[in-house]
């Protein structure tokens, strides 16, 4: 997928946590204070996060200027794993 700023969107969980900085930063981005890292290094291995994170992670990435993390990007990515599981 690319996004209107053509540069492409993440196309799966563990693209988007590295295109985020990574487990650590992306543990951090959503608001996990003590050991960040592991808890987003769960979300890549389930290949699915929790949406009462999703606003913290879109609002993450647009400070950061990371293109294509929407609400909607998200949430394709999950429809994506279901069809898959």
């Amino acid at each position: 997928m690319v996004t209107a700023d053509s540069q492409p969107a993440p196309d799966s969980i563990a693209r988007l946590i590295a295109e985020l900085g990574g487990p650590t930063k992306f543990g951090q981005a959503c608001g996990f204070a003590d050991n960040p890292a592991p808890r987003a290094a769960d979300f890549r291995r389930r290949n699915s996060i929790p949406g009462s994170y999703w606003s913290a992670i879109v609002a993450y990435a647009r400070e950061h200027k990371i293109p294509g993390v929407t609400l909607e990007r998200l949430a394709a990515l999950h429809k994506k794993v279901e069809c898959v599981s």
